[in-house]
């Protein structure tokens, strides 16, 4: 049987190329990330993210290299922070894809490039901005909810990255709004009509926000370890603070792809030595958030965790 020759590409079908600035690196990406900020630029990105060829389906982890999957949605390929291939699989949902290559595929770049990613959302705050740390379920996203309230900007939702030998270092932004659950919605008073679910696993809608595309690396000026419960707020000392770091850092498992891993374990060393860390636990009651946010709001304007 004679084969049908494969399209020139010229006859092949377009694919959309979307260009984003989140992290501290520019994107392109042929897979839509509604949840990151839109870049409006002509430049060689940073990364590309295509869905050009297969992935084989095996897990792989090695210094700047990440082979893995969402099962039943897609494969994906890291190669160097810089080069990432998505492979989509039948049935899959576009909104979990989109989420798990926030969650998990641009983890694996920033420990490829080099860049320490927290675990964290952050409001800015004058001077820098406050990076709100913990697992998921212990309510960054809503204890920044509850700072927007009062004014202060949200910097980024669920990841926050760092980067550079300054103390204290710079924290880039990262998503354009937050996830929230509709329990979350309704402490901070806000509507889930004509919000989209972030996915379809966890049922949090995504809240956009307005932001400046053009946002700027600041400085982190204090990390709060966010906690269930009992209910507590208090300084954590350096050396309390170090044995954070398996709440505070993201996906740290991922740690090893990074090329030189020592070089990131130094960087956490180096932050919680010139930075608070707070230790923030609202008894998993929505009513344990306000004394946080109080908390939050007087060292913001006075810059001292009492």
């Amino acid at each position: 049987m004679q084969s049908t020759p494969a399209p020139s590409p010229l006859e092949r079908p377009q694919v959309l190329v979307r260009r984003y600035r989140a992290f501290g690196f520019s994107i392109a990406s042929q897979i839509e990330l509604p949840q990151l900020p839109p870049e409006e630029t002509a430049g060689a990105p940073d990364v590309e993210i295509s869905l050009c060829g297969s992935v084989e389906p095996v897990l792989r982890s090695a210094r700047g290299l990440r082979i893995g999957g969402l099962p039943g949605h897609c494969r994906y390929r890291v190669v160097d922070g810089r080069s990432v291939t998505v492979e989509l699989l039948p049935g899959a949902s576009p909104k979990n894809v989109s989420d798990f290559i926030l969650n998990r595929v641009l983890t694996a770049v920033c420990y490829q490039r080099g860049v320490l990613p927290l675990h964290a959302s952050a409001v800015s705050i004058p001077g820098g901005v406050i990076a709100i740390c913990g697992p998921s379920g212990a309510g960054k996203s809503t204890l920044a909810a509850a700072l927007a309230q009062r004014g202060y900007a949200v910097f980024a939702d669920d990841m926050v990255t760092l980067s550079g030998p300054q103390a204290p270092p710079l924290a880039a932004p990262g998503a354009r709004g937050l996830k929230l659950s509709q329990v979350s919605l309704d402490h901070v008073g806000a509507s889930s009509e004509g919000l989209s679910l972030a996915n379809e696993v966890e049922g949090k809608f995504f809240l956009p926000l307005q932001v400046d595309p053009d946002r700027r690396p600041a400085p982190l000026k204090a990390i709060v370890r966010l906690v269930g419960g009992p209910n507590v707020l208090k300084p954590l000392s350096a050396l309390a603070a170090l044995a954070e770091w398996k709440n505070c850092i993201r996906h740290p498992e991922l740690i090893g792809e990074a090329l030189d891993p020592s070089l990131l374990w130094r960087r956490w060393v180096e932050l919680v030595a010139c930075t608070p860390v707070i230790l923030a636990g609202h008894g998993r009651r929505m009513d344990g958030v306000a004394p946080i946010v109080d908390y939050l709001d007087a060292f913001a304007r006075t810059g001292l965790a009492a």
